[in-house]
Formats: structure tokens, C-alpha cells, sequence
């Protein structure tokens, strides 16, 4: 899919609203549970325009060699899907115009996520 944009457009259109539906039954709820903010982990967040719906974005990230490295121990993971997916999510950050809060992080035994906050 990666490397067939068409094919990709057409999934995300058809991926794409059936998770913002899930977003907004989350989202539902949590008011019903009376929480006034909620964390949200949301993979291609800017590149969506998913941040425009946060009220604070927060972005956790990794030195690119220690995600790259991670990224390639998944099952079933070239250098190629990783550029491709690397590629997609970096022109998102750089579209982000500096909007969101960047973290940085040290080489850790964990795997680090972006992650936004909308209000209940």
C-alpha cells in the first residue's frame, strides 16, 4: 500500500472515519464519566489535521537511528516500508509548525508515542 498512493487514499477514506467515530464514542464517554481531559495516542496525528481537534499536542519522540531501530525489529519490516512510513510522519511534524510541544527523549527501554489532549 505503501507504495501504491491510490490504493492507500482509498483505505484511508474508508479507515479513516470509522476511527474518528471511535475517537468520539472515547470522547463521549469520558464526559459521561465526568473526566475533564482525556490523553489521546494518535498515530499520524498532523499529518490528518487530527491536531486541529486537540487543545494541547504533545509529541514524545526518539533520535531517528534508535526509531529506526526499533521500528525494524517488528515482524515483516524492510527499510523500505520504514522510509516510507519515517517519510509520512516527518513532513507531518514539519507541517505541525513548531504548534505542539516537542519532548525529546534518551535512548530508553521503551517505545515512545506521540500523544495529544482534547477536553472531554
Amino acid at each position: 500500500m505503501l507504495n501504491k498512493p491510490e490504493a492507500m487514499r482509498r483505505l484511508e477514506q474508508i479507515v479513516h472515519p470509522l476511527v474518528r467515530e471511535e475517537e468520539e464514542a472515547f470522547l463521549e464517554r469520558a464526559r459521561a464519566a465526568g473526566r475533564r481531559m482525556v490523553m489521546m495516542d494518535i498515530p499520524l496525528l498532523f499529518e490528518t489535521g487530527g491536531d486541529r481537534r486537540m487543545d494541547v499536542s504533545v509529541v514524545v519522540t526518539a533520535d531517528a537511528d534508535i526509531q529506526r531501530q526499533r521500528v525494524l525489529a517488528r515482524p515483516e519490516m524492510t527499510a523500505e516500508r520504514f522510509q516510507a512510513i519515517f517519510g509520512k510522519a516527518d513532513a507531518g511534524r514539519r507541517k505541525s509548525g513548531g504548534a505542539p510541544t516537542f519532548w525529546s527523549i534518551p535512548a530508553l527501554e521503551w517505545n515512545p508515542r506521540s500523544a495529544a489532549c482534547a477536553r472531554s
